[in-house]
């Protein structure tokens, strides 16, 4: 993977400044943001995250956040911490997975998210109080038991190779306008 791009020969970033702010740069982030996006809502929903009234898919469902300071510009997807465990799995007590996390016989039941999926997800039919605490406490202690299975959903669309292709599109972009500018100068200049 390639570390940056260089640019020898007295070609400031603040030259580009202006293709920053008219969008020729910030254009192609905010197309790779969204295609991103678009390509993870796709992936969770053939992992089958269809999770409590779709919040994971509804969690990626936001506008690109493309941050612009004085010498950078980048792209930033903000995942919920749960987004992480389904993508890498979590193991249990008494199964274990091949990830970062764990669940330990000390570790607190996951109570509390538990009754709130019942409480989102209409196909249960749980409806009663003390059913969702029944439900919530025996889910919890299942997941805590046998762990989240990894899914991949998040780094089989975030791979090396689409990084590469970004910073491919990248070049490109900077190389016309380098040739855009060199022109308009050879021009200004006869």
């Amino acid at each position: 993977m390639a570390d940056g791009i260089n640019i020898e020969g007295g070609f400031n970033d603040t030259d580009l400044t202006s293709d920053f702010l008219d969008g020729s740069i910030q254009g192609l982030l905010l197309d790779f943001a969204s295609k991103l996006q678009s390509d993870l809502v796709q992936s969770a929903k053939n992992k089958g995250h269809y999770t409590a009234a779709n919040t994971l898919i509804k969690d990626l469902q936001v506008a690109p956040n493309i941050v612009e300071t004085d010498n950078t510009i980048f792209y930033a997807l903000e995942i919920e911490q749960y987004g992480t465990y389904l993508d890498q799995g979590v193991s249990g007590t008494k199964r274990k997975f091949n990830s970062p996390f764990s669940y330990k016989e000390s570790s607190k039941l996951p109570i509390k998210p538990m009754e709130r999926y019942a409480r989102l997800k209409d196909a249960l039919g749980i409806s009663e109080e003390k059913d969702i605490k029944r439900f919530g406490f025996l889910a919890a202690r299942k997941i805590k038991m046998f762990g989240i299975k990894p899914s991949y959903w998040f780094s089989d669309v975030v791979t090396d190779g689409r990084i590469e292709e970004l910073e491919e599109e990248l070049g490109k972009k900077l190389a016309f306008v380098m040739i855009e500018r060199f022109t308009d100068n050879k021009i200004k200049r006869v």
